[in-house]
């Protein structure tokens, strides 16, 4: 009974392998950009206020505001909003991760990452003011950021500029130079686009689906994009010991930074590494499992899209009607007919077989097993 189990599985095993290799799998031809720009949601900031007794009426107002605009109201908005009151003894073992931090006066503004991503250290902790509150949601940078990439940039690259010219000057040369080569140099699977085209050609436009870089300048002094410079700044816990250089941030998809390239880490070899990731193939469509975090900003991303390829994308190749590779004519006699020996749809179909007789195998097993064992 053994050895005819045995049998079985290597047969079944043997003919999954050889259906695998005949309709030629292939991975996930997407671009990880637009992939992330389509299907990855930002992630959720924690925003917290903290007072002691009571809130002032100018106070209140600034809370109501930042409220108003949470996710608790507005689906779209990438941060929740806490209001504690420190008096509440409910609310201590809260108020203690602040205790050692700093000795602002309350209320107090309290902005903290995500906390899948285990960065403890706040991004903000500062007086409760009208120019910080109005800071949260957008600024000018993100903004633009937002736009661009809805716009169809693969990813906007800030450059951190670290005040002093001669390296700000140098890296943005560096940068703005190399990522024009990148968009020469790197290149989307040839049937993405071609699906692309036809998708653009159906809405009655050019295809979005392109790989394009830019560029933007961050000054440390803008007093606007205060928020925004801590972010990069914590996103790593070592930057701050190169706080004196200047530092590029690749950001792309729903405004996810990559990384950070460091004052001689800024060259045409870590930019190109960068930026093949970005517009590689997306083989783990899991988002935590990619690297970066995300950046705060209230953007309805899936609002503002007007071209959706990831969808059509994956269903033409799950129904075979991925167009292929150009391949050179094949001369054939009057009146023959060429037929293709697998088309991608027989090519599907053929893979889901084999899935299917690894399963049936694998129950089979089990049953006879069992029974074996009651024998």
């Amino acid at each position: 009974m053994k050895r005819t189990l045995r049998t079985i599985i290597h047969v079944l095993f043997f003919a999954y392998i050889t259906i695998v290799s005949i309709v030629n799998i292939r991975p996930c031809d997407i671009p990880v950009f637009r992939y992330a720009l389509e299907r990855w949601p930002a992630d959720s900031f924690q925003v917290y206020v903290l007072y002691r007794g009571s809130l002032s009426p100018d106070a209140q107002e600034l809370v109501n505001w930042l409220d108003e605009r949470s996710h608790r109201h507005i689906s779209f908005s990438n941060y929740n909003l806490h209001v504690l009151d420190l008096a509440d003894e409910t609310n201590q073992a809260i108020a203690a991760w602040f205790e050692n931090e700093s000795e602002t006066e309350l209320p107090a503004l309290i902005v903290r990452f995500p906390p899948h991503t285990g960065i403890q250290t706040n991004i903000l902790y500062t007086s409760l003011s009208a120019k910080t509150v109005q800071s949260i949601p957008d600024s000018p940078i993100r903004h633009e950021i937002a736009k661009r990439l809805l716009n169809g940039d693969s990813a906007v690259w800030v450059l951190l500029q670290s005040g002093k010219r001669e390296k700000d000057e140098s890296a943005a040369r560096l940068l703005d130079e190399q990522l024009k080569k990148m968009e020469d140099q790197l290149q989307l699977p040839e049937t993405v686009v071609a699906l692309a085209n036809d998708l653009g050609e159906e809405n009655g436009a050019a295809s979005g689906l392109r790989i394009h870089f830019s560029s933007i300048h961050l000054s440390k002094t803008d007093a606007a994009e205060q928020l925004f410079l801590h972010t990069l700044m914590q996103s790593e816990s070592d930057l701050h010991e190169y706080a004196n250089e200047p530092m590029v941030f690749p950001i792309y998809g729903r405004g996810r930074i990559l990384y950070a390239l460091v004052g001689a880490g800024i060259d045409d070899r870590n930019v190109l590494e960068a930026g093949a990731f970005i517009t590689g193939p997306c083989s783990c469509e899991v988002k935590d499992l990619n690297p970066g975090l995300d950046m705060l900003i209230a953007v309805d991303w899936d609002g503002a899209l007007e071209e959706r390829f990831v969808d059509r994308i994956e269903e033409a190749f799950l129904l075979g009607t991925e167009p292929l590779k150009a391949e050179p004519p094949i001369e054939e006699s009057e009146g023959e007919e060429r037929i293709p020996l697998f088309t991608s749809l027989f090519r599907n179909l053929l893979l889901a077989v084999g899935i299917l007789l690894v399963l049936n195998g694998v129950i089979a097993y089990k049953v006879l097993r069992k029974k074996t064992r009651m024998n």
